[in-house]
Formats: C-alpha cells, structure tokens, sequence
C-alpha cells in the first residue's frame, strides 16, 4: 500500500470492490471517471478485491494517465463473509464482494473521514467534484432512489418479504447502493454495518437484494437523497427527461461486455474501455451462441424454482417442527394445570436439562419473590422427577419436550398457558434486580406496569452497544424490530454476542416473540428495563 502526497489538497477518495470477473468494467469506469474529473483535482483509489492476480492488478493500475491516482490495494478474504453464511444464490450475477461496501469504514484506514462508493458496472459522464463535495456531515451517506415505474416499484418492495413487519410501505423510495458518499465517521458511530449484517442473519434466505436490501431496512432516514442523475439505469439514459445524466449504471445480469447485450449505452461503455490496457476489446459471439443463451436462461430459471422450492420446503418443516411438539406432563404428584385462569397469575417459564437442588432453590427464590406458579420444561427427555417438597409440588409443573426442540417446546407452553398472564421467562442463572441492586416483587411490579400500560420487560445482562436490530419469530417466520446490547466484534459480519432479553411480558399469541427470549422486543417495545445477576452476586449487574 503506497503513501498518500503530503501536497494533495482536497484529494476525491474513491473506494471500489471488484474480482477478477469484473476487472476489466472497473477499469473502464475508472477511466471514465478520470477522463471527466477536474484536472486540478488528484483521485486517491482504494480497491477492494479478493485473490486479484498480478497480471491483472498491473492492468487495473495502467487504466488510469501515470501521476493520476494513488492506488491503495486491501486484499479481503471473502472466504469469512461466506463461513458466516453471507453468501449469494447460484443463480445470480452478484458475488459476495458486494458486501464489502457495508465494512469500508472497518477496511479503509482509519485517517479517511469521507469516501465515494462506486460499483464496477457504471460509466462516469461528467465531472464528480460537485457530487464530491455534498454536504453529508450530518448523515452516515447520501445515495440516488432507484428509478423504476410504478409497478416495477411495487415489486421491488415486496421484495422485502416482510415489508409491512418492518414499517416500509409500498410507495417508499428505494436507495440504490451502487453509488455510495460516505461519512465513514457517522457509519462508525451508528453502527450501519452491524445493524445491515444483522437483519442479513436473521433473515437468511429471505433476503432477496443482499446488502443493498439491508441498507433500505436499516438505514431508513440516516441517509440524504442525491440527485438522480447520479445513478440513471442504462436503459433509461437514452430517455431521460432531464439535462444531464451524469453516471449511467448497468443494474441487471445484462452487461455491455456480453455478447449478446442488445440494451442502450454499450457505445459509452467501449469508448471508456478504448482508454485502458484492454483497448480494442470486444465480445465475440460463440458458436451456437442463440442455442446458449437460451440454455442459460433455461438452466437460470431451473435453478430459481430450485431455490423457491427449497425456500418453501424449509418454511413448512419449520411450520410443522412447531405444531408437532406436544410437550406432556410429567407423573409425580403435581396439579393439574388449566390453561386459563380466572385471575392472572405470575407464571414462571424455564427451559432445563435436568431437575436438581438448585433448581429447586431458584424456584422457592423466585415464589418467594412473587411468583404464583412455575411451568418447566425438561429438554433432556428424562422421564422422572425427584421428590420435591411440598411447597414446591403443589405449584411446580413439569413438562417432556419428548425429544423436540427446547425453544419450540417452550413456545408451545406459552401459548397454551401463558395468554393473559404475566410471564416471567427466567433460568436458572440469573435473577433481576432492580436499578439499586434490589430483589424484585415481581407482584408489586406487574400491578405498577399494569398501571402503566407496559407489556414487556427487558433485562440487561452486561454492557454493551445499543443497537437497533431485526429479529425472527421461530413459530411464524415473521419478523419484528427491537432494541439489543451487543458485545463488542472484531467484524460487523461476526456472530455478535446478545445482551439483552425478553425477561417479563403480558402474553399474547399475537405477539411476535422468539421462543427462547434471547433477542429483544418486538413491535411494543418499552423503554422499562430490569438488571439481571447471578444469585450471590454482591455486585451490580
């Protein structure tokens, strides 16, 4: 990585991400830039790329007049993002890279305050400066809305498969993230990329435009609407109704470096490309070239249905994985449990291995504490429960998982008796403490959040990040927002470290709550928290 010039005076600092398939586009859009940028101005190019050869790295860098740029190469391993399930369908012509934009604030060194994202697949056609010196000091970046038509723009939303979970109607303007200004301080500082890799986790396969469909979930209104001219789609270019249009960008599978490219704007690609080390370039047509591309869109469409199939596939095993638990009720001398109450009680929810005596001193803490009954699922399948004092019998319920999944179990039992009660959902680890280290009379608690209107709990259970995130309801498939503490990553595509739970709640069927409460709210989140610490603790929490 070479040293930036002591003299450059304001110097353009672009970032790009690319492989080697997309070598050659990213030269000819960075000679387009070149070709059109003030002379005064100096373009310090930071290239972001995975096992890019040194034949073809010595290419890119001759694209640009010598003395033009400063390169700056940070090879990034994409093998991680990919380990960590951040990969692309087969079917598409996206690689991972395209994830690399989400993590320039971590990549690019830590004295760049302000960076241009550009993608591989678009032609520069007048002068960037202007571009470059919009204000976004007090936003994380500014990008263009996609231009679409009306219908296509009702596709595009639904596109975020839980659109209306998440609060995006479907006349809201899209950002395309092809071009990027950034503030990387204010990315850092709102934590953009943990926030986007994030709902790219929880969403998994339901994410259908990868990062950028993150950014339109996250970002929401941190970001500042550029011009449109500043990403126009190749095949609007030609009838744009305005005086400019400034960046002409390729967005779908079809490039100008096919074949079989029959769209507007190939000429401005060529013309860019004349100016690089691959200069008089230009596809050839392959024998039975008809009789291929039909195959590939054959094979294309084969492979979508595949993936649609396995979609569906996994939704409805999930669907059944749920409603195949029975969890049932273990011998032993315990009541019966009637799954509604005339009155609310104070139930207590907690999944365990095995019953032991300190389990047994974790309940007869927490009935001291206020709770009326306790419902406890067993998720090692053992059948037998050892002898309990009476006390405890005669308000104890012990539940099988019969070999299925703790969470669903757990859900199950909520919904059979948890619905109008205040549920406590606890281990038997932790016990909540309130703001001055205090055992909580869970009784007196709830009449005080009966009185206020309240319906959940948080818990806190270490420090950490406040951050906004997604989360899955493993019953439905459907999503809600909530608020977290997580731990500290080393990336933001890391697994991170959840700090915060559902601890208390008014049950309803209807809300959307992860079965084991380790991700926090849902779409009634409150501002009212509790502590959590370990029995025996003298410390806070």
């Amino acid at each position: 990585m070479s040293s930036r010039s002591t003299d450059d005076i304001n110097p353009v600092h672009v970032a790009v991400t690319c492989d080697e398939n997309y070598a050659m586009p990213l030269a000819a859009m960075l000679a387009s830039l070149a070709a059109n940028l003030d002379p005064d101005r100096r373009l310090v190019i930071h290239a972001l790329g995975h096992d890019l050869k040194a034949p073809v790295w010595d290419r890119l860098t001759r694209s640009l007049p010598e003395g033009r740029a400063q390169w700056h190469r940070i090879d990034v391993d994409t093998t991680g993002l990919c380990r960590e399930g951040f990969g692309t369908r087969a079917y598409d012509h996206i690689s991972p890279v395209c994830y690399l934009r989400l993590l320039l604030p971590e990549l690019l060194p830590g004295d760049v305050e302000k960076v241009l994202y550009l993608d591989c697949d678009l032609i520069v056609r007048e002068d960037l400066s202007s571009l470059w010196e919009t204000d976004v000091s007090a936003t994380a970046f500014a990008a263009a809305h996609e231009l679409c038509t009306p219908d296509m723009k009702a596709r595009l939303v639904d596109g975020v498969r839980y659109h209306r979970e998440l609060g995006l109607t479907r006349d809201r303007a899209r950002l395309n993230s092809g071009v990027l200004l950034m503030n990387l301080t204010q990315w850092r500082r709102s934590q953009l990329a943990l926030r986007a890799f994030t709902y790219l986790r929880v969403l998994g396969d339901d994410v259908l435009w990868y990062e950028q469909e993150a950014l339109n979930v996250v970002a929401r209104d941190e970001y500042r609407a550029l011009d449109p001219r500043w990403n126009v789609p190749s095949q609007w270019a030609a009838q744009w109704p305005h005086e400019h249009v400034s960046i002409v960008h390729y967005l779908t599978a079809k490039k100008p470096w096919h074949w079989d490219y029959d769209w507007a704007e190939s000429s401005s690609f060529f013309a860019a490309l004349d100016r690089t080390p691959w200069a008089g370039w230009r596809p050839a047509r392959p024998r039975w070239g008809q009789a291929r591309r039909l195959m590939g869109s054959l094979m294309k469409a084969l492979r979508k249905r595949a993936y649609a199939a396995r979609r569906a596939t996994l939704a409805l095993q999930r669907n059944l994985d749920y409603r195949q638990v029975r969890p049932q009720t273990l011998t032993g001398g315990m009541p019966a449990l009637a799954h509604r109450n005339a009155s609310p009680e104070v139930r207590l929810f907690m999944a365990v291995d095995h019953v032991d005596d300190r389990l047994c001193r974790t309940l007869e803490a927490h009935f001291a504490a206020g709770v009326d009954r306790a419902i406890v699922l067993l998720t090692s399948g053992r059948a037998a429960v050892p002898g309990l004092p009476p006390p405890l019998q005669s308000r104890l319920h012990v539940f099988s998982c019969n070999g299925a999944s703790g969470e669903h179990g757990l859900r199950r039992l909520l919904d059979r008796f948890g619905e109008t009660h205040w549920c406590l959902l606890a281990d038997r680890h932790l016990e909540a403490v309130d703001q001055d280290g205090r055992a909580v009379n869970y009784h007196d608690q709830c009449a005080r959040l009966d009185a206020a209107g309240i319906e959940i709990v948080e818990a806190l259970t270490g420090p950490g990040v406040r951050l906004e995130m997604t989360a899955r309801d493993l019953r439905s498939g459907r999503v809600f927002q909530g608020t977290v503490s997580v731990d500290a990553v080393p990336h933001a595509y890391d697994k991170p470290s959840f700090l915060s739970r559902v601890f208390l709640l008014k049950y309803r069927k209807t809300m959307l709550l992860d079965a084991n409460a380790v991700l926090s709210g849902n779409a009634r989140i409150s501002e009212h928290r509790l502590h959590l610490k370990r029995p025996g603790d003298s410390g806070g929490p």
